[in-house]
């Protein structure tokens, strides 16, 4: 189930090096970004934190097919105060992990999202869950993406509950809170669509908007009808009022949120 979606979301996830989307919004073109996707590897690899304690990766390991797209398998251990590495074991490979409301939260090979509290204890969290977890920057919220069938829907996790925040995608990922996490951007398509910039109420449904490339179908619009998404989810970034992407080439882009609410 899903095959669609997961097939979709690979492509999202490497949109570094796609060229997408023509806005239904004013975009501003504010010339070169020093950022693009140039990130030590010491920045990729803390992904968390609990307390004194960093959750980091200590080893990638790629299992995807020759000329293919896939996971990663990540080793993953805790950095103590004075610098110890404390491995982490787990039931299943991981492929993606976050720290959440101050517990390490993992989704492993099987698809399965859980939560790994300090007793010992491992609460399951979600099914059929693809891609990559984001955390809000206080640690409440955790975005993810769930597959119940042919098409995909972006959850967040918080003090209200498991909230689907946007259904029925073709593709979604990058995600990044805003500051307050109250907004929520991502990449993402509809089905047969090409990838965009979405933006959404981080605990809810009621204000899910396409910011780019909203109408254009995948293979029959021109490319140079699209504009380009963000390299990586870092160079993505959104606050109260605006989002605005470093795209891989080096290009950024702006877009005014505004909120006709």
């Amino acid at each position: 189930m899903g095959a669609a979606f997961r097939a979709s979301w690979t492509v999202a996830a490497a949109s570094a090096a796609l060229l997408v989307g023509a806005c239904r919004q004013p975009i501003e073109a504010v010339g070169p970004s020093a950022r693009g996707s140039q990130l030590a590897e010491a920045d990729r690899d803390e992904i968390g934190r609990v307390g004194d304690r960093v959750l980091r990766v200590t080893r990638r390991t790629s299992v995807a097919p020759e000329g293919g797209d896939g996971p990663e398998r990540l080793d993953l251990a805790w950095r103590t105060t004075d610098g110890t590495l404390e491995a982490i074991t787990v039931a299943a490979p991981t492929t993606a992990a976050a720290t959440w409301a101050g517990t390490l939260v993992v989704l492993d090979v099987r698809n399965v999202l859980s939560q790994h509290l300090a007793s010992g204890q491992r609460l399951q969290l979600a099914l059929e869950v693809f891609g990559e977890l984001r955390t809000s920057d206080d640690g409440s919220l955790l975005a993810y993406v769930a597959v119940p069938g042919v098409a995909g829907d972006v959850h967040v996790l918080g003090p209200r509950g498991d909230v689907v925040v946007a259904r029925n995608l073709g593709s979604a990922g990058l995600f990044r809170f805003s500051p307050s996490g109250r907004w929520l951007a991502f990449v993402g398509s509809r089905a047969g669509g090409v990838l965009g910039v979405w933006i959404t109420h981080a605990q809810d449904d009621q204000d899910l908007r396409c910011v780019t490339n909203c109408t254009l179908r995948a293979g029959v619009d021109p490319i140079a009808d699209q504009v380009d998404v963000p390299g990586d989810s870092r160079s993505l970034r959104v606050t109260e009022d605006a989002v605005d992407w470093s795209t891989a080439s080096g290009r950024q882009i702006r877009v005014a949120i505004g909120d006709p609410r």
